[in-house]
This record gives structure tokens, sequence and C-alpha cells, in this order.
């Protein structure tokens, strides 16, 4: 095990902001599919919330069947090591012939609000502790289907198993300190390997980049229906999510030098290129 059990100390408070959350929330929830006039307004928000935040944002378009944009916000472009969170911004299109309007909160809405929210409230560490920093840096592109009840989250990849045990320990650890809600288990010390939903982040593991894939079991039983949007939402979960990640982030970049050297020792590839 590393990072988390080099030194043994309370975790790290920040201040939450909800109403940063529950604003940006607000604006991500509207059918967005790629295409329409609400996807084009999500892509510029969000563009223009990291460059709020001071991110430096690239875009990158390119044509699957239709034409998609990747937004890109870097802090510290410098660095050679990135840790990357994502999620996708975009939601299903309603099939031919209905007037469903799938606000798709959990599919990506969610996810989407709660990495921005975490960059905020992660900004004053990041430019106290990593602005001059080259080691490491931030790549936020911008998790899956978060937000439903009683969802549990297990570890699908091996080479990130620790990392997922890492955020497992981190959920106890502000439960313990009494920074949760009250609220299930979400991280739990269980390996499904073989039964990852199929998501964005499987062209990352193609490519041999380890992966957490921080999504739930199981789709909410109201995914791709008009039922997807605020009023079924979870907020404890939500909260609790916001907080164990933030932590995750926290830890991740206080302790990437412990990081390397277990990573040397037991010569584990975590590199997200060749050099």
């Amino acid at each position: 095990m590393f990072l988390r059990w080099v030194v043994e100390k309370p975790p790290f408070k920040f201040d939450d902001d909800e109403e940063h959350f529950n604003a940006t929330l607000a604006k991500l929830l509207k059918p967005r599919f790629v295409g329409s006039k609400g996807h084009a307004e999500v892509q510029d928000f969000i563009e223009t919330e990291l460059k709020r935040l001071d991110f430096i944002t690239l875009r990158n378009d390119f044509q699957q069947g239709v034409n998609i944009t990747n937004l890109v916000g870097f802090w510290n472009m410098r660095a050679k090591f990135y840790l990357m969170l994502s999620c996708h911004y975009d939601s299903k299109k309603p099939e031919n012939g209905t007037t469903d309007e799938f606000l798709a909160a959990t599919e990506g809405a969610v996810s989407c609000a709660i990495l921005l929210n975490v960059a905020k409230t992660l900004r004053q560490f990041l430019i106290d502790r990593w602005s001059e920093k080259r080691s490491v840096g931030l790549a936020v592109i911008t998790l899956s289907y978060i937000g439903a009840p009683n969802q549990t989250f297990l570890s699908y990849f091996e080479v990130t198993n620790d990392l997922h045990n890492l955020i497992a320990d981190i959920e106890q650890d502000l439960r313990k300190s009494g920074q949760l809600d009250d609220c299930h288990v979400l991280f739990q010390k269980k390996t499904h390997y073989d039964r990852d939903l199929l998501d964005d982040h499987i062209v990352f593991d193609e490519q041999d980049v380890p992966v957490i894939h921080v999504s739930p079991q199981e789709f909410p039983n109201f995914i791709y229906t008009p039922a997807d949007n605020v009023e079924n939402l979870h907020y404890p979960t939500i909260r609790n999510m916001i907080k164990i990640i933030r932590c995750f982030v926290h830890d991740f970049y206080e302790k990437w030098q412990y990081f390397m050297k277990w990573r040397q020792t037991y010569a584990i590839n975590y590199d997200f290129y060749d050099d």
C-alpha cells in the first residue's frame, strides 16, 4: 500500500460550496445531445467555467459519425505526469417521433457538476501548492451515472485497485471525522474486474492508460428516461462524492513523491504516455 499510509494525519478540510454545485448543475440540466443548441450551450458554459477557475482550456474536435468536441482543462501544462478526471457532458438524443426531454441528470450532468465543483474548491490549494511545480499536473476533461440512491462503487481494474482502496479509506476517514452526510458506504473494497459498465473510459483502457472507473455496479433504473432529473437525485450521495473525490485529489498530490517511489520500487507503469 502507498500514498495514504505514509503519513497518518486527519483529513484535510476544505470549504464546501454547495451553492456553486447547484448553480452549475442547473446550467447543465437541459437536453444536450450532440448537434443540439443545448449541447453547444453546455459546451460553452464548461469552457467558460474552466477558464474562470484559471484552467488552460483546449478543444479537441473530431468526427465519429457526428461532430464531437472534447473539452480539456489543464492545471500546469508543463507537468510530465497527469491525474486526469473525466466524464461526458452530452446526453441521449430522443428517439425519432418522441417529444421527451432527457435532462440526463445522472447520465452526465451530476458528474460534470461534481468535477467543476471539485476544481473550484481545490483552486486555492492548487494555486498555493502546485502552480510552480513541474513534477505533476491536473487535467480535468470534464465520473459516470452518479447521483441515484443506494449506489455502490467497486474496483474494476487490477492495475488501479490500490488507488480504489485509497479512495475507500479516504471515505472511511471522512466518515469517522464527521465530515460526510448520513449515507451508506459508497466505495467498497471489492473487485469486479469483469463486470465494468461500458463507458467513455474504455478508449483510455485500450491505450493502456490506468483507469479508475467511478461508476455504480448498475445503471440507475430511470436512466435514459425523462425521470432522470433533479427530483430523483440523492443529494447525500452527491455531497459525499464531492468530498471524497476532492480529498483523493488532494492526497494524491500531497503524496505524489511517495507514489513515484512506490511505482519505481514495484516497477508499476502509471505513465499516461511513453517517455
